[in-house]
């Protein structure tokens, strides 16, 4: 008898234990994600509440459903009772439960909807994002996905990266700018963007120097082709990208729709923008590029957030513009004339511009100039404006070197208020020339609205910097000058006699220690 009332014990326990199991597989097999599903910003007391409301209404409809909610109303218990059960079908079923009350890749911890492993969202919390490749989370709960290494790699939804198997990849750069486009380099000719050029040769000499190697694409057709040569490596193949405020982006298959470019997907923090004067927006066609500010990269020093990171004048071209400039050499057409002052320059100025519509926009600067003294230009075909401008000698395109050449032999520099910025207002400076720079204090400019704030005249810079090598002059209105401020710069520059200068924020030196400083984490 004894031994009867034992085993009908054993049997009892058996059944209860069978029962509980009955009832974790209900759970797993017929309840869906509309059981409970309260927010996560909700305080575990206020949560708890609603979910007893909801058990006590709709007992009766849902006999089922509400036994299963009684029995996870106490979360801590439940789910410890979850976790002592060693069966496989346990852990299933207490998986059910977190996909019952959470969001799908969160779980339910503490009565908030954590993000998986491998996920990511605001607070931690859902709703969740997978990471992408590239990165990894290794927790629950992360806001961010981190990085891996450049040594690593992971696929997307990855919770650690993986080891790359050779660890010396070389150190790759990849660059695609609208000025790296053979048609770009072409227009120059013409009056196209030699500034920003000059940055981004200036960058790739110095990252050369630094021990990179810089694959420059001149086409959406060689930058596919690097690009589906890094996506087929293990690794990054490039530590980082060189792009501009155009080129991160580009249409879908489809050819409706735009995008990001594909490279650059998890890699925001390695994507630098060359946005030369360092306003613009990176967002085109309702798509855009998220990235730290100080990854974008300006020409000279702004106020819009970004980093400076300017060009460099080489040693060599310090050497030949100081010879030039103590050679005084004339360069000029017949008919230019040839008043020249005692130090051996010709008392005229040369015009910075090299559009037509430049010298259209600022002739009523042109006009007053020519009273005091000649002008050249370098524009491609003069147009209606020799007839205008008789004193106004063009000389068509000139070379970077010619240009500082015939610079190195005026008095001054004569700013029409575009371009904007560029190296050229710095040539004539290195060369012992004034240069002279319209001002806007009325906001009178038609520059966009963004640079209005910031750009009150045609060259902060030199406004700031360039001391008795520059003379800004007030704008009445966009075309018309103060002629009483501009006839005074223009004799105070025909009588000026300056030594050949550079700023140093201009040198090899200081340009290599910003360059050190802005890609320090790749050095």
């Amino acid at each position: 008898m004894p031994s009867m009332k034992k085993t009908s014990k054993h049997a009892t326990s058996y059944f209860l234990l069978m029962f509980v199991i009955v009832i974790i597989v209900t759970i797993r097999f017929f309840l869906h994600d509309n059981l409970i599903h309260t927010p996560n910003s909700l305080a575990p007391s206020f949560q708890k509440g609603l979910q007893s409301l909801w058990i006590r209404r709709n007992f009766f409809k849902n006999p089922t459903k509400s036994l299963s909610a009684l029995l996870y109303n106490n979360t801590t218990g439940f789910n410890l009772f979850l976790r002592n059960l060693s069966t496989p079908r346990a852990h299933q079923a207490a998986s059910s439960v977190d996909r019952i009350l959470c969001p799908i890749n969160s779980i339910l911890v503490n009565a908030t909807c954590l993000c998986k492993e491998g996920y990511q969202g605001e607070g931690g919390r859902a709703p969740c994002n997978i990471c992408k490749a590239g990165t990894f989370s290794s927790s629950r709960g992360q806001e961010h996905c981190q990085p891996c290494a450049f040594s690593a790699n992971s696929l997307e939804g990855q919770t650690y990266c993986e080891q790359c198997v050779n660890e010396t990849l070389n150190k790759r750069v990849l660059i695609f700018t609208m000025d790296s486009l053979k048609t770009t380099l072409e227009a120059v000719k013409s009056g196209g963007p030699a500034g920003e050029i000059f940055v981004r040769t200036s960058l790739e000499t110095v990252l050369t120097s630094l021990g990179f190697k810089i694959d420059v694409a001149d086409h959406d057709m060689s930058f596919a082709a690097y690009s589906n040569q890094a996506l087929g490596a293990k690794c990054n193949y490039y530590r980082f990208f060189i792009m501009d405020p155009w080129t991160w982006i580009e249409r879908a298959p489809s050819g409706m729709l735009y995008r990001a470019r594909p490279i650059l997907a998890g890699r925001e923090r390695d994507v630098f923008i060359l946005d030369f004067f360092g306003n613009k927006q990176l967002s085109l066609a309702g798509v855009s590029l998220n990235f730290p500010t100080e990854q974008r990269l300006s020409a000279f020093p702004t106020n819009f957030g970004g980093s400076f990171l300017g060009f460099f004048y080489s040693n060599q071209t310090l050497s030949k513009a100081m010879e030039a400039s103590k050679k005084r050499v004339v360069v000029m057409n017949e008919t230019a004339g040839n008043a020249s002052s005692t130090d051996g320059q010709q008392l005229r100025g040369v015009v910075w511009g090299k559009k037509p519509e430049y010298l259209e926009k600022g002739q009523g600067i042109i006009s007053a100039v020519l009273e005091k003294c000649e002008l050249v230009s370098f524009l491609p075909q003069m147009g209606n404006l020799q007839a205008k401008f008789p004193r106004l000698h063009n000389l068509g395109y000139k070379t970077k070197e010619e240009f500082r050449e015939i610079l190195a032999s005026s008095k001054f520099l004569l700013g029409l208020g575009d371009p904007l910025s560029g190296p050229s207002a710095l040539d004539a400076m290195m060369v012992g020339a004034m240069y002279l720079n319209p001002s806007f204090p009325n906001k009178n400019s038609d520059y966009p609205e963004e640079l209005k704030s910031f750009y009150t005249s045609q060259h902060p810079y030199m406004a700031e910097h360039g001391g008795a090598y520059v003379c800004s002059f007030n704008m009445i209105s966009r075309s018309e000058p103060d002629q009483a401020q501009l006839y005074q710069c223009v004799e105070r520059a025909l009588r000026s006699k300056l030594e050949p200068q550079i700023p140093r924020h201009f040198t090899r030196e200081e340009y290599e220690s910003r360059v050190r400083s802005i890609f320090a984490r790749y050095l």
